[in-house]
C-alpha cells in the first residue's frame, strides 16, 4: 500500500496534538457531590463453622478527623444499622445469632448463616445493606473502604 507525503503528514500531526482537556472547579462540576471528612472500614474479619452454619465476623472503624460527630456515635449507629439489616423482610430467615458491639474503637459485628455460595451472597448483601443505610442516618458523604 502507498502513502503519500499529505498522509503521512496528516496521520503525524493528528498523533502528536494534544487534546485540551477543560480544567474546572470540581466542586462546581455537576453531578460530583463534596466528601465530608470521615472514612469508615469495615472489614471481614474470620469466619468459622458453627454447627451447621458459617458464622463471619466483620469489624468497623471509622476516621472521624474534622467531623462533628463522635467516633462512639458512628460506631454505635453501624452497630444499629447492621441489627436493623439482619432483621429486615429481605434478610430475617437467613441469619442466626447476630451480634454488634463496640470494642475499644472498633465495631465487630457476627452473624451466622447457610454455608456456601448463598450463604456467603447473603453475609456480603447485608453488609452492604449496612453500609449504605449507615451513610443515609448519617448524613454523611463518607469514603467508605469495605472488604467482606
Amino acid at each position: 500500500m502507498k502513502t503519500t507525503i499529505i498522509t503521512s503528514l496528516l496521520s503525524i500531526t493528528a498523533l502528536t496534538t494534544a487534546a485540551t482537556i477543560p480544567q474546572g472547579n470540581p466542586q462546581e462540576e455537576p453531578g460530583l457531590i463534596k466528601r465530608d471528612p470521615c472514612t469508615i472500614n469495615a472489614i471481614w474479619e474470620s469466619n468459622w463453622r458453627d454447627g451447621a452454619r458459617q458464622r463471619y465476623r466483620v469489624r468497623a472503624t471509622v476516621d472521624t478527623t474534622g467531623n462533628p460527630y463522635s467516633r462512639k456515635d458512628m460506631l454505635e449507629a453501624w452497630c444499629d444499622e447492621f441489627r436493623k439489616a439482619v432483621h429486615s423482610v429481605d434478610y430475617k430467615a437467613n441469619f442466626d445469632n447476630p451480634a454488634c458491639w463496640l470494642e475499644n474503637t472498633n465495631a465487630v459485628a457476627d452473624v451466622s448463616t447457610f454455608i456456601g455460595s448463598y450463604g456467603h451472597d447473603r453475609y456480603v448483601g447485608v453488609h452492604q445493606d449496612t453500609v449504605n443505610a449507615w451513610r443515609d442516618r448519617t448524613g454523611y458523604v463518607c469514603d467508605v473502604n469495605s472488604n467482606f
